[in-house]
């Protein structure tokens, strides 16, 4: 059963895309971007570091992961609480 996208998903989505053209056009990277939201908010973005850090885990969605991580005081998922999209 698919869900057809809302605005907000919309807004996700425009918003990922940003920081993948953002990563290829500024900062010469390669054009992937990831967020992670949760309960509507953005906690955490990445774009592929791997490469640069020549990381094979460094993938957009690892870096985002991360970055929520971080914002959210918790490397440990189970604790993120919310719709997780």
């Amino acid at each position: 059963m698919s869900k057809q996208l809302d605005a907000q998903d919309e807004q996700f989505l425009a918003r990922a895309i940003e920081i993948s053209r953002h990563a290829l056009e500024d900062e010469g990277k390669t054009p992937f971007g990831a967020i992670v939201v949760i309960s509507g908010q953005i906690v955490g973005e990445g774009t592929s570091s791997v490469i640069e850090l020549r990381d094979p885990t460094a993938h957009a969605e690892v870096m985002a992961l991360r970055h929520a991580g971080s914002t959210l005081g918790s490397s440990d998922t189970t604790r993120w609480h919310g719709d997780i999209a």
